[in-house]
């Protein structure tokens, strides 16, 4: 059975990523979430950072689809 930590990462490439649904960042990403990656300093703290994070990606790889492994 999958942990919580494992299922929220799955809704995210699922959902967030691969259905478009930006909406779920709210759900699962605290309000005080910092984003760390030194290649994108720019992406705001937030859910709002990852909806804008998802966005850039969707619209540069439009039809790509992110998987998980086992």
């Amino acid at each position: 059975m999958p942990s919580a930590n494992q299922t929220l990462v799955r809704r995210f490439f699922d959902e967030t990523c691969n259905q478009g649904k930006l909406e779920v960042a709210d759900e699962i990403f605290s309000p005080d979430h910092k984003y760390h990656d030194p290649s994108n300093p720019f992406i705001v703290p937030r859910p709002e950072g990852m909806k804008q994070l998802v966005s850039t990606y969707q619209r540069a790889f439009t039809g790509a689809h992110w998987e998980i492994g086992k």
